[in-house]
Parts: structure tokens; sequence; C-alpha cells
């Protein structure tokens, strides 16, 4: 699916024929939902059987330790998952977030706090809130690179992994989950280390820009023309969600659209 401004169209300019964003489909998430069974990967994304959906988002848990590079249960259980909508849809794509650094890797300041809300933080202190530390800045890049290497280790290649989930909420009062605040001139940054002094980038798949809360315009330092503006108010960093709950014991879908 294509989006165009059709205003231009309004205003006898190019309109629909030309594109500005093509939307790859539609999906949902598994984040803190287990692993699912065959007959729920099914459902959701055979395209014969189910609802054919054709994105899988997976969570990467940040608990694990440095010496097992970093993998957990939950790594394995969003493994399944991929493996599971690959097998029941040859065409799905899966793309991978995390909701925070280990909390090695962060630090806080008064502009970007950890987490002080009545409910205790989960999974423990420190995984809410907070910012990534510069001092690890490399060390995060690897961290990412490590689920990549997991999941291709496993058969399964990751069409893309984002730096951050919400990274314009955190240490909310209620949000007593797993978050790491960053802003636009932190991306930025980490994103240019990457490559600092000719180095060659340690992630080795696409890297996509952060699931927003909502799109918001403070989150970027570029500016864009107006029609691409446009498009990209529907789709940067995540866009709606919904089927709230859907089928089977999945609570909850996230749809996102990727060009």
């Amino acid at each position: 699916m294509d989006i165009h401004d059709k205003r231009e169209s309004e205003r006898g300019g190019r309109g629909f024929g030309t594109t500005y964003q093509t939307i790859r489909g539609f999906g949902g998430s598994t984040a803190w939902l287990g692993q699912l069974t065959t007959q729920q990967a099914n459902a959701l994304f055979s395209p014969t059987t189910g609802l054919g959906l054709s994105i899988l988002r997976v969570r990467i848990d940040p608990t694990g330790a440095a010496g097992s590079n970093y993998v957990t249960v939950n790594w394995t259980q969003e493994l399944a998952n991929a493996q599971a909508a690959i097998a029941a849809n040859s065409n799905a794509i899966v793309f991978a977030s995390p909701w925070t650094p280990p909390t090695a890797m962060k630090t806080s300041s008064a502009n970007q706090p950890y987490y002080s809300g009545a409910s205790a933080c989960s999974p423990g202190p420190d995984y809410c809130g907070g910012y990534l530390d510069p001092s690890h800045y490399g060390d995060y890049a690897n961290y990412l690179e490590d689920f990549v290497t997991y999941f291709k280790n496993n058969n399964v290649d990751l069409h893309a992994i984002s730096m951050q989930n919400e990274p314009d909420w955190s240490a909310q009062p209620t949000e007593n989950y797993e978050s790491c605040s960053w802003t636009a001139q932190q991306m930025d940054t980490w994103v240019a280390s990457l490559t600092a002094n000719s180095a060659t980038n340690p992630i080795t798949t696409k890297l996509i820009m952060p699931e927003s809360l909502n799109f918001n315009p403070r989150n970027r330092t570029r500016r864009w023309p107006i029609p691409t503006r446009w498009a990209m108010s529907r789709s940067l960093a995540g866009t709606f969600t919904a089927l709230r709950p859907l089928i089977m014991g999945l609570r909850s879908v996230t749809l996102r659209m990727f060009g």
C-alpha cells in the first residue's frame, strides 16, 4: 500500500501520481506475551487460515548476563515466536525493540531521572527511566547486535532492530515498567558513534528510529518538506494500537506501518 498526498491533487499538483511512503504490511507484537502456540501463530499470520499478518515485533529482554551474551528465557521465547510467524507466513518479517538497555549501561540525571513512583519498578530498580550512559554507547550497540546474532544463528534474519521503545515516555508517575529516556540529540550522537572514526557499524541489520509514544516533531532534528512530513506523521516511529483484545489469549496487538 502506498501513501500519497491527496492535497496536492486538489491543488492541481502531482497528487496520487507521487508515492511518498510504501506500507510494507501490518502486524503485532508479542512483548510480554510469552511463547505463542502453533495454533495462535497460524491464526495470526497464516494468509490462508488466519489473519495474514506479515510483521512481528519482538521484545529484547534486558535482564540477561554479559557472560551469556545476554540471552534469556524471553529471548528464546521470542525466537520461537519469530520462527512460528515465518512458518505460518513465509513473507512475514520480524523486527526487535528494546524497552531499556541493561541497567549496567544506564545512568540518570535531574532531567532524565529513574522512575520513583509508588509501585515498584518491574523487573527491578533502574530498569525504569534513566538514560543510556555515553560511556556505554559502544556496549549498547554490541548488545543489540548480540540479539541480532542470536536470531541469525537460529535461522531468523531480523528485518530491523530499534534503538528504543517510546524514548519520550520514561519515568512517568505510573510507568513502573521498563523504559529509558532519549533526547533527539542523544539519539543523533549515539547513531553517529556507530561509525565514528571510520569504524565499521557493529549492527548488521537495519536500524530503525525509536517507536515514539506518538508522533512528536520534537524527536527529530531535521526539517522535512511538507509533503514528506505529512506522510511521516502517519508512519514515523510506529503508529497506532488496536485490536484489543484479539484472539485466543493474545491480549493486545500493535499495528505498525513500515516504509
